[in-house]
């Protein structure tokens, strides 16, 4: 009996430990997130996104509207079979004549019951360019289509890394204010000593306490604003995980030409050539219409087997052929090719004054972010030495403040310039990486970051 119970003490012992233990690591398993690197950004962006997943479908269905329009300049072959009850026959031969005139009539003279299949093949010959222009508008729309997708693609890679870049910046800014908060809890255990040395008033360690909290309340706000970026992140990439964000903001000077940025938009934007094929798919528009009034020509042939006995052998089976030329010409359609001539045109001539807009758009583009590129390089270059000369001051003032030659107010005064400076320096660099990625969109190219 007592070992029975030993038994079980240990029992619930191991029991114990085993639930402990898998507690603990539960969560530790749990919690395990994916990193996200900048290019690991983009290539979850291009796979996962879902504006260039519809952009994909997209595409697709371009795709299949070539097919249809190919489609025009082949045979349209059709097989139909049916069977047909009559009340009475349409020639009723009896008696002696049966015998005689019965094989030189069609099933469906003499017969009640008929059996009927058929095949039908057209081919058009000529349509005044109205299948070429159906084809050559489906396969420019499909170019269409393709531009679309770069346009998408470009834009996707473009808000992953922004939000990436983003994400970064609101971790630096939380650094900052946790830097901010070391920085504050010591000043504010200084002035304690101070007051206790009879050096710091009761003013001052008020103010180094509210100065404290007030920026415990910044590391709270800087905090969620990480997290709200994370989620943003992670939600723009589809991801079901949690995930890391590791990387830090690069900076490498690159020496560009506004006149090379402006030659490649001008060349791979897909803008540009999304908007020259939507003219020239206009131009297809025009000859459609114009072709509306021009004569249609098409041959047809027709084979028709028929029988009263569906399962008569096919000797027995009346069959016929046919083929001919048809021609239809509608010499006048009331003017109503006239209106759509008319609106094609029309249609032509403002989408080529469309084109010449997204081209004036896009060397605009350019020029401004070359311009804000050059600003921005100029701004780092300015900040880096002030976050260096801000440090040194705050390292000066902190000793002074510490040996009580300064007071609290001229402490908190070089506190918040560094703070500032770094901001303003972890701000330009964001602005710069971000920059890069506006050249790279609106250029197709990735070689400036390299």
């Amino acid at each position: 009996m007592k070992f029975s119970k030993k038994i079980s003490a240990q029992t619930l012992a191991v029991f114990c430990a085993a639930l402990t233990l898998a507690f603990l690591s539960g969560p530790l398993i749990g919690a395990r997130a994916v990193v996200i690197t900048e290019d690991k950004a983009v290539s979850e962006a291009r796979q996962r996104a879902f504006e260039l997943k519809a952009a994909r479908e997209t595409l697709n269905e371009a795709s299949g509207r070539v097919y249809e329009g190919f489609s025009g300049f082949l045979p349209k072959v059709t097989l139909a079979a049916n069977y047909t009850k009559l009340s009475a026959p349409q020639i009723n031969i009896s008696g002696p004549a049966a015998a005689l005139f019965a094989g030189n009539f069609s099933p469906a003279m003499t017969a009640t019951d008929l059996y009927t299949g058929q095949l039908n093949v057209s081919q058009p010959l000529f349509a005044w360019g109205r299948i070429y222009h159906a084809d050559r508008q489906a396969r420019l729309g499909y170019k269409m289509a393709l531009e679309k997708y770069r346009r998408v693609s470009n834009e996707t890679v473009y808000k992953a890394r922004e939000l990436f870049y983003g994400t970064l910046l609101a971790q630096k800014m939380l650094a900052i204010a946790e830097e901010s908060e070391k920085l504050a809890e010591g000043r504010y255990n200084m002035t304690k000593r101070l007051y206790d040395e009879g050096k710091a008033s009761t003013y001052d360690v008020s103010r180094a306490k509210v100065g404290l909290e007030n920026v415990r309340v910044a590391v709270v706000r800087a905090s969620n604003a990480a997290g709200m970026s994370i989620e943003a992140l992670k939600t723009f990439l589809n991801l079901p995980d949690d995930i890391v964000v590791e990387g830090a903001f690069a900076h490498v000077e690159k020496e560009l030409s506004l006149d090379d940025l402006t030659a490649r938009a001008m060349s791979s934007r897909p803008e540009v050539a999304e908007a020259a094929f939507r003219e020239r798919a206009a131009e297809s528009i025009v000859a459609m219409a114009v072709s509306g009034d021009k004569p249609f020509v098409a041959a047809t042939y027709a084979w028709t087997a028929q029988s009263a006995d569906y399962a008569a052998p096919y000797e027995k089976w009346d069959t016929r052929w046919q083929a001919g030329v048809a021609l239809q010409w509608p010499v006048f359609d009331g003017l109503a090719t006239f209106g759509r001539v008319k609106q094609a045109r029309a249609g032509l001539k403002s989408l080529a004054v469309a084109r010449q807009s997204v081209e004036a758009g896009v060397k605009l583009e350019v020029r401004s972010t070359y311009l804000n590129l050059r600003h921005i390089k100029e701004s780092i270059r300015a900040q880096e030495q002030n976050v260096e000369s801000a440090r040194e001051n705050l390292e000066i003032a902190q000793k002074r403040y510490s040996l009580g030659l300064m007071s609290y107010i001229e402490l908190q005064d070089v506190h918040l310039a560094f703070s500032q400076a770094e901001t303003n320096y972890q701000q330009s660099l964001y602005e710069y990486n971000l920059a890069l990625a506006a050249i790279e969109k609106i250029t197709g190219a990735d070689k400036y970051r390299q």
